[in-house]
């Protein structure tokens, strides 16, 4: 997570008003908060992944075991 009280107290620091200094710690932890992921979405979409993975997996084993079957028939 963000520190933005430590990001304003450094930016203070470095010669910046209290104004200065909040403002872009603030704007930086609005956009942490609504564009990063969290660890539940990105498990949750591995596991949507991972289900469309062995989907088509299933699907071509069974195109190419039907191929063979035809070729060994045929």
């Amino acid at each position: 997570m963000f520190d933005t009280l430590g990001a304003a107290r450094r930016l203070r620091e470095a010669g910046f008003t209290d104004a200065q200094a909040e403002a872009p710690a603030g704007a930086i932890f609005e956009t942490a908060v609504h564009e990063l992921a969290t660890k539940a979405y990105v498990d949750a979409a591995l596991a949507r992944l991972a289900s469309l993975l062995r989907a088509r997996i299933c699907a071509v084993a069974i195109v190419v075991v039907g191929a063979i079957w035809l070729i060994v028939r045929g």
